[in-house]
């Protein structure tokens, strides 16, 4: 019986640990959603850049995931954290994409840089996919999104205040990018974000998510939280001065109204959609100027964005298998000039990516985003309760919300909405991609744990030698034993 006991209370302790180390990929997991629309730049006392602290906290996040599977597959001791590998494939293809098209890129420096962004981002799905197997994991990755989102309003309009000082880029080490090509070429509110084009970028891929929240949601005051978030994210759109997010998000809500009423209820909405397009265009308003450039500058932003679009169609031909490497389309020397200075990418998402990486890429690319829209699909048909039909709806509204806004916008260039687009759609899907039995820690596993150590302390022979010299106390034998049997007994023990 000894042994027997020392053997289980061993196993309780490896679960305990495998468990553990669970529940700590999870954690930073949940951190890293938190950090990743704030784009804090870490650097070095010296002066030297690190990077961004939401890659920090994922390699940090898949060094531990290695860790614990590692230590699943030598304790035999199932974690239920293995991802399918064939739900890896589109990133990992552009992962490789974007390596080969560092070998000929102009600057190999700026292109490992930006392969960096695709590693991330395939090892925030990663992690992703393995958190379905753990309870309630759509609600903490909710939680988590919604504590940036707050974040990000609350920077965003005191930033957008007439005077006010950018607190938010100081206090988050914040590098603040060149005013990006806006319709009116003025320079938006970019809150957390390096420019207006990145936070616009962002908020297509929340409203969704928060829309849809607001709708499945069954307690009202739920839904009027999710749907006071979700017009106060709006607000802040139409302070970027984008139109191309404004048409992703419009095109994103109906497709989310499909997804949860079907045709019905999306004809509904565009329709609703269309009276509020007709009303900012008949009525004057500041909105409605912001958003409807007239004369020069109409004609300004229309000749570079076609100039752009030229030189970046050029670059492509000119090199069609590899492109020019990944990160390097801005360090041509033939960029037309926007605002007065260099073009740094393509001003569009499908251009900049075959111009980067080529017909490889460009492959690679519509290939995850063909995985995440056919796991969202397959979501929202099989989910069940209201956040799991919430989560699946929003986060196909996202992905086609990021594609049409990227006709006009480079939308993966941003790691931090790469990441999250990478979140959305690694937590699509079935609410459990094959059936597991999940596991956590409970108080039997830390009884386990503290037996087990308790066992070994008295396996010692040291141990057992003091115990005998202090006095065990002495066992009681059974009425008609023998003092024989009790010895064998002892000796088989």
């Amino acid at each position: 019986m000894g042994i027997r006991h020392v053997r289980e209370a061993r196993a309780d302790w490896q679960r305990t640990l495998t468990a553990g180390l669970a529940y700590a990929v999870e954690g930073l997991f949940l951190l890293t959603l938190v950090a990743l629309p704030l784009d804090v730049y870490l650097e070095a006392p010296d002066g030297r850049a690190i990077g961004y602290l939401s890659q920090a906290l994922t390699l940090e996040m898949c060094a531990l995931f290695g860790v614990a599977l590692a230590a699943s597959a030598l304790l035999l001791q199932p974690t239920r954290l293995w991802p399918r590998p064939r739900e890896l494939a589109p990133l990992a293809a552009a992962l490789l994409a974007a390596l080969a098209s560092a070998i000929v890129a102009t600057s190999h420096s700026a292109a490992l840089a930006a392969s960096l962004n695709v590693f991330v981002a395939l090892g925030i799905f990663m992690v992703a996919r393995a958190m379905l197997t753990r309870p309630h994991a759509r609600s903490h990755a909710l939680l988590a999104l919604l504590a940036g989102v707050t974040l990000v309003l609350v920077a965003g309009f005191f930033g957008a205040a007439p005077g006010s000082p950018d607190i938010a880029g100081a206090a988050l080490n914040i590098q603040r990018a060149p005013a990006a090509l806006t319709d009116a070429g003025a320079t938006g509110v970019a809150a957390t974000f390096r420019s207006s084009s990145e936070l616009a970028a962002y908020l297509v891929i929340i409203i969704p998510l928060l829309t849809a929240c607001a709708i499945t949601s069954r307690a009202w005051a739920d839904r009027a939280g999710y749907g006071v978030l979700a017009f106060a994210a709006g607000v802040l759109l139409l302070l970027t001065s984008t139109s191309g997010a404004l048409l992703g998000v419009a095109v994103a809500l109906l497709v989310l109204l499909w997804a949860l009423g079907g045709y019905r209820l999306a004809l509904a909405g565009l329709a609703i959609m269309l009276c509020c397009g007709l009303a900012l265009v008949f009525i004057p308003s500041p909105i409605s100027s912001s958003l409807a450039p007239g004369g020069a500058s109409a004609a300004g932003w229309q000749v570079a964005q076609l100039s752009v679009w030229r030189w970046a169609g050029s670059t492509f031909l000119h090199h069609p298998l590899l492109g020019v490497g990944i990160g390097a389309i801005g360090l041509q020397s033939n960029a037309p000039l926007v605002n007065g200075a260099p073009a740094l990418d393509a001003e569009s998402l499908i251009l900049n990516v075959l111009a980067e990486m080529g017909m490889l890429g460009g492959l690679a690319v519509g290939l995850c985003f063909y995985a995440g829209i056919r796991l969202a699909l397959t979501g929202v048909r099989e989910s069940h309760g209201w956040l799991d039909r919430g989560w699946n709806a929003g986060a196909l509204a996202a992905l086609v919300g990021a594609l049409v806004y990227g006709i006009t916008d480079p939308v993966l260039v941003s790691g931090q909405v790469t990441g999250l687009l990478c979140a959305l759609a690694g937590l699509a899907g079935s609410e459990l991609p094959y059936p597991v039995e999940r596991l956590g820690l409970t108080m039997d596993h830390w009884k386990g744990a503290l037996s087990a150590l308790r066992a070994l302390a008295l396996s010692n022979p040291l141990s057992r030698q003091r115990e005998r010299q202090i006095g065990a106390p002495t066992e009681r034998r059974p009425v008609g034993a023998r003092v024989s049997d009790t010895r064998e007994a002892g000796d088989i023990l």
